[in-house]
């Protein structure tokens, strides 16, 4: 929390039950209702990354003192201390385990508390709201100079990753000064092609990688527009991937640096799905849109540890060694319940991507059929099918279109049997809850359940796509797919 006189912070330890856990803090047995916590994971389908979490609920005894030395007491907390935006660890544990062994089962940010004479509610969300409250593109233009009135206000444009037929913000008139990237965040990589109406040209023009403008002589016939390989930023270069422009993107704007991020699950994931792929902002998107955007649809899992580290996975497929074990014993009776995951079987996927980000119709003479085909549409699409699989599953389903930032048609039909890999037969999603109990899952998790129903016997590989865990209670609902 932090003091609103000065805005000096400090720690508050607060537990269920009173003691110096760690040896080095009085623990205020304050904490009247641990929170209920859900996750689900984002960037499957098209869902969007949960950002409200629940509530922590704290006593407030008369005059009780809240922090380990004993200086601020629990009037003057609500009077004299902020919370909103503040980190709230969250760890369980007990007398018969060493503090160290305690797991943290939630990192997150805390809201503006709810408090009367007895009590105090404290909203806890995960880092992903921070995502949503901060806008990019940052900067927009200034009036003044030679800058066009209707230019005025209007985001100044990122181009992240390549981006094909992008149109560039008019800056300036004699001479025509068109702005594709914000210097402010570096140079771009490249431009490879200059387009007036859909036919590419050669001069003309001055580029200015380091200002990301381009600079015509004369007045153009129309618009240009430009494909373009991105900024380079300090840290992480031209990020050409997908999963290095959401690094990026988190990095730039979100103020992530190596401490925040789970480096090892971003490079298997590149690995994973080495995908190019590219956007271009020229209008201001949450980051958290940013992110949900360049993810839909492709299978990936985005999301904040119980550490507090950003993370980003594939759905693996339904085979390896299991990261947890749920036996029968630890399943409360009567809680397990299957039901279809409301997407497969599917015999079908199309998959949309290539994005031609400027759709024109006045093409000159020398443009040939073949890219005026192209230039009209927004996206390519790639169809991926196995008619096979309907011969067990007659009502197999046509999945898509799925629209994605994907640069390469080759990816584009990668993921497309990915998605039919998945989804090809008939899954489930299955709800069971158990024991908190040391079991840290995290979304995307390989979870073995083992059974005496339903073919279970010797265990059912599942992955980990959303949960709930109730604190006060001590148990865990895991939403398992498989």
């Amino acid at each position: 929390v932090a003091r609103k006189s000065d805005g000096q912070e400090t720690t508050l330890y607060i537990a269920t039950h009173g003691g110096q856990w760690d040896g080095l803090h009085n623990f205020r047995p304050l904490l009247q209702a641990p929170s209920r916590i859900r996750h689900r994971a984002q960037g499957l389908t098209g869902q969007s990354s949960l950002t409200s979490y629940g509530d922590l609920t704290l006593a407030l005894p008369r005059g009780r003192a809240v922090d380990s030395a004993g200086l601020i007491t629990t009037d003057r907390l609500v009077a004299d201390y902020t919370f909103e935006g503040r980190t709230a660890i969250l760890r369980c544990g007990g007398p018969g385990l060493p503090y160290a062994q305690w797991w943290v089962v939630h990192k997150g940010r805390m809201g503006q508390p709810d408090w009367d004479n007895a009590k105090c509610t404290i909203p806890i969300k995960g880092l992903s709201a921070d995502l949503a409250d901060t806008l990019t593109p940052p900067n927009q233009y200034q009036a003044g100079g030679t800058m066009p009135e209707a230019t005025v206000g209007q985001s100044i444009p990122l181009t992240l990753g390549t981006c094909l037929n992008i149109t560039p913000r008019l800056i300036q008139e004699n001479p025509w000064v068109y702005q594709f990237n914000d210097p402010a965040f570096g140079p771009v990589q490249g431009v490879d092609a200059v387009r007036v109406r859909g036919k590419v040209i050669a001069s003309g023009y001055t580029l200015d990688l380091v200002q990301g403008t381009i600079t015509f002589s004369g007045q153009p016939a129309s618009t240009p527009t430009l494909d373009v390989r991105g900024r380079v930023s300090s840290i992480m270069g031209f990020a050409s991937l997908l999963g290095d422009i959401v690094q990026d993107v988190l990095r730039t704007w979100d103020g992530a640096d190596d401490a925040d991020l789970d480096l090892p699950a971003f490079a298997a994931y590149n690995t994973a799905a080495p995908w190019k792929a590219g956007i271009y902002l020229d209008r201001k998107y949450s980051v958290k849109q940013v992110v949900d955007a360049l993810l839909t649809g492709t299978l990936s899992i985005f999301h904040d540890t119980r550490a507090g580290l950003w993370t980003l996975r594939h759905l693996g497929d339904l085979s390896g060694t299991p990261d947890h074990v749920i036996e029968e014993r630890d399943i409360k009776q009567g809680s397990y319940r299957h039901k279809p995951d409301g997407i497969g079987p599917a015999k079908q996927v199309t998959i949309m991507g290539r994005r031609n980000w400027t759709q024109g119709s006045d093409f000159d003479a020398g443009v040939s059929e073949a890219d005026q085909a192209w230039l009209k549409e927004r996206f390519q699409q790639r169809v991926v099918k196995d008619d096979s699989i309907t011969a067990l599953y007659p009502k197999a389903r046509d999945l898509g279109p799925y629209e994605t930032y994907l640069l390469e048609t080759a990816d584009m039909e990668a993921l497309g049997a990915r998605w039919l890999a998945r989804f090809g037969a008939e899954h489930g999603e299955d709800e069971l809850t158990t024991r908190l109990k040391g079991l840290p899952i995290e979304l995307g998790d390989l979870v073995q359940v083992r059974r005496r129903r339903h073919g279970m016997e010797a265990g059912k590989l599942f992955r980990a796509w959303g949960g709930e865990e109730d604190h006060s209670k001590r148990l865990i609902k895991p939403q398992l797919w498989g």
